[in-house]
């Protein structure tokens, strides 16, 4: 017995499954289904289902019931995943409105979710029957999503997975559709896709027009020696809405209600079925731009759809995707140094309008013309998915073998200038200078003005050029993006970490700023000089990308990018806290965290630790030390600095009662007057410890005194950059670095 995986693409109409064993020259065994059924392709499983009744089974195989409405389990994802309903993913899903309008009933809900067991329970008995015959065993199991789900689809396909094939969750990996596709063509078919010849790159767009959605990506193609050639994704993943299937249910619903005017009794499932097999079979024939009349309705001559209504239905199904797909094309057509090439598949892109206009785009903006894998002698090529996500599940890289690969990794910038219209406006530098690879691990300094933003970005197979410090974007996939960089001058630094097994990235940076301090005497200038390490990023390889990521939600940003330390390098020496306020002449100018009053005096707010955050909140403790003669005149505040685990509670605050002068010191517990000004004491409250402070529960989120409110929260006075603003668009996913 061998290693196997398995790759399963569940589609809107039909299933298919892929077993792949990298130890044998054969490499993949398409599981087919010997009995021919329907439309459903020759070799597919059928993904129909009857959810709509209260009891008997959901999933009937090869069956077809006449009496009861069917409709594809694929779309019981999405009454099934915890999706919000105000998402606009879901406006662009008509198609699934039978469903997902009765996702809070959960008998329905029970019932999808047996019909998707069935389903897998049934594609189960085939999967072990192949694997018996050739002496294999599933190790991993690979499966294509569209790229619009998100990780509510995949944990519930992998509760499903998992329980039906009695498999562990970290052996199930998800990939998305144009991405298994991508692998696919680039392993078996190479020959086929057009090349330039004379580059070190090609570009491919993939883009795959399925019955309810078109999902795309692109591939960097790197040819090295003896027609050697390796290939990754470069930005992210992307989809949108539409495609035949969505075209069949809006003129189905048309017709129903002429159906229903024209016979006086609503449309029975059995006819409906027949009607939308009707449709389907004459679908690829009609031109939605002619205006050729009416459309009869086979067995129904007297029921009949006009052309406008025909066009209207083709245009809500279609223009959606076409729509993205031109943005996609003009993207591509902008990278320089390479003739971009557009790859086409799937069975709505066997509609001549739609192959039609995709030609149109690309001539629009100088690329050649696509290529429709449909045209092409492959056998079984429905099944070109769940093969390309066996291969993306079956791939595994170590990080030294990436490095030696080639990967280089470089930090990138945005420079924003401010428009008339008061808003950022900017574009990605063509370039980004080294950080680390194989031979290489350097620090990159930046001057920064507290508005531009940075990444990290990777080039899998770096090539240095005339400067071997630069990476070139166009070459890149985005890594880790960081934002904006408060006003100053940094230093960058990338490391890697762990085992090989397990790698992790950590940076670590200089950040020297200067800032002024305004005191009822003078103005003084300091400058600052802090450095900051991050935790161990964790890094994984993914398969479909064929590249590391780093695992993007360990990364706190705000903590990176725009920390504070509570005082100076001077106090933060003085370890004793009976020793730090024994001082009476502290220099409260000296700590970064003072405020103003916005008159005469200081108060000086600060955390009892070294100048990164407290681990958790229930156990920081604070300072607060009023100037003599200082006036409060209804409340003073303590406000936490940003908490390292929790960008939620960081503009939390405790509140307390007016307070006299003198020295202060609390936590969540309380608050404590540890000396006094010389000041009177005139009311007993004024001496002593206050009340407990408030619970977390109950904080209300008030500025401190000499702060102002932003559009992000809160920002010191004392500070004149612009760092502190939020970073609205924080990653561009679309493409990662083109524009």
């Amino acid at each position: 017995m061998e290693d196997a995986i398995l790759g399963i693409d569940l589609g809107s109409s039909s299933t298919r499954l892929c077993l792949w064993c990298p130890k044998r020259k054969q490499e993949d065994i398409d599981i087919e289904n010997t009995e021919a059924i329907g439309a459903t392709p020759q070799g597919d499983f059928p993904s129909v289902g009857y959810p709509f009744e209260p009891e008997g089974p959901v999933y009937l195989g090869g069956d077809v019931d006449p009496n009861r409405r069917p409709i594809s389990l694929k779309y019981a994802f999405y009454a099934l995943a915890e999706a919000d309903e105000e998402d606009k993913m879901l406006d662009q899903y008509v198609l699934v409105t039978p469903l997902t309008s009765q996702k809070g009933n959960p008998v329905f809900r029970d019932r999808l979710m047996r019909g998707l067991r069935e389903l897998f329970l049934f594609l189960k008995e085939k999967v072990d029957s192949s694997c018996k015959k050739h002496h294999l065993r599933i190790d991993t199991i690979g499966v294509s999503i569209p790229s619009q789900w998100t990780l509510d689809f995949e944990r519930v396909y992998r509760e499903i997975i998992v329980d039906v094939f009695e498999h562990f969750p970290d052996k199930v990996s998800f990939h998305t559709e144009t991405e298994a596709l991508a692998h696919a063509l680039l392993r078996n078919h190479r020959h086929a896709l057009p090349e330039c010849g004379d580059k070190m790159y090609d570009v491919y767009l993939f883009l795959d027009f399925g019955g309810h959605n078109m999902n795309g990506c692109i591939f960097n193609v790197v040819h090295g020696q003896d027609d050697d050639a390796s290939f990754y994704r470069i930005g992210n993943p992307f989809g949108a809405g539409g495609g035949s299937e969505q075209w069949s249910y809006h003129i189905g619903k048309k017709f129903a209600n002429h159906f229903r005017f024209m016979k006086i009794r609503p449309i029975t499932p059995e006819e409906w079925r027949i009607f939308i097999d009707q449709f389907d079979s004459c679908k690829p024939r009609i031109d939605p731009n002619s205006s050729n009349g009416r459309l009869l309705i086979g067995r129904w001559g007297d029921v009949t759809l006009n052309s406008d209504d025909i066009k209207k239905y083709f245009e809500q199904s279609h223009g959606n995707f076409l729509e993205k797909a031109r943005k996609m094309i003009a993207k591509v057509s902008k990278i320089h140094g390479v003739t971009p090439y557009v790859i086409v598949s799937g069975g709505t892109a066997k509609h001549k309008t739609v192959q039609e206009r995709l030609r149109i785009m690309c001539k629009d903006h100088g690329i050649d013309e696509p290529q429709f894998t449909n045209e092409w002698s492959i056998s079984h090529a429905s099944a070109r998915i769940a093969r390309g996500v066996a291969y993306a599940a079956g791939s595994r890289l170590t990080f030294n073998q990436f490095l030696r690969r080639g990967a280089a990794f470089g930090i990138q910038r945005k420079q924003l200038s401010i428009q008339d219209n008061g808003k950022p406006a900017g574009e990605w530098e063509s370039v980004a200078y080294l950080l680390f690879s194989k031979n290489v691990q350097r620090a990159v300094k930046e001057n920064t003005n507290g508005r531009d933003k940075f990444k990290i970005i990777c080039d899998p197979f770096f090539e240095p050029g005339e400067d071997p410090n630069l990476l070139h974007f166009d070459h890149c996939y985005d890594f880790l993006y960081l934002g904006k960089l408060k006003k100053g001058e940094w230093k960058i630094t990338f490391s890697v970490t762990g085992t090989q097994d397990s790698p992790s990235v950590a940076l670590k940076s200089s950040h020297v700023y200067n800032r002024k301090r305004k005191t009822h005497k003078r103005r003084a200038i300091k400058t600052f000089d802090v450095e900051h390490t991050t935790n161990p990023l964790p890094m994984s390889f993914d398969g479909g990308a064929n590249c590391y990521f780093v695992d993007k939600e360990t990364f706190d940003r705000d903590h990176f990018c725009r920390w504070v330390p509570s005082r100076s390098p001077e106090v933060s020496r003085e370890a004793n806290l009976n020793k730090l306020y024994d001082s009476e002449n502290e220099d409260h100018a000296s700590s970064p965290n003072a405020v103003e009053d916005g008159e005469t005096n200081n108060a000086t707010i600060g955390q009892q630790h070294d100048t990164g955050p407290a681990s958790e909140y229930s156990t920081s403790q604070y300072r607060l030390i009023l100037q003599e003669n200082y006036q409060i005149p209804t409340a003073a505040t303590i406000s936490s600095i940003p908490n390292a685990r929790s960008n939620e509670l960081r503009r939390n605050e405790v509140s307390y009662p007016r307070l006299r002068s003198g020295k202060w010191v609390g936590n969540r517990e309380g608050l404590q007057l540890l000396s006094a000004s010389r000041r009177p004491v005139n009311t007993a409250r004024d001496a002593g410890r206050l009340p407990s402070a408030p619970t977390a529960a109950g904080l209300k989120d008030k500025p401190v005194v000499g702060q102002k409110r932003t559009p992000d929260g809160i920002a010191d006075d004392t500070e004149s950059d612009s760092s502190s603003s939020s970073d609205s668009d924080s990653e561009d996913s679309s493409i990662g670095n083109f524009g």
